[in-house]
């Protein structure tokens, strides 16, 4: 997908480092934006931008309760 665009959205977060750091490699080359539904989630990506030396933009999907 990063061949047809420069700007990605993750729809559903990748909490396996595999693809964790996948994401984070993708963010050296285009701006990719993670909706994330968890801490694990977060911690999960933040180390991988981390060690890839990369900001990930994160959206966060937030329950209140009204459904």
């Amino acid at each position: 997908m990063a061949q047809a665009t420069n700007d990605l959205l993750v729809a559903y977060p990748a909490l396996d480092p595999f693809r964790a750091n996948r994401i984070a490699e993708l963010a050296k080359t285009c701006t990719v934006r993670v909706a994330v539904d968890s801490l694990l989630a977060c911690d999960s990506l933040a180390q991988a931008a981390q060690t890839a030396q990369v900001t990930l933009k994160l959206l966060v999907d937030l329950d209140v309760g009204f459904h």
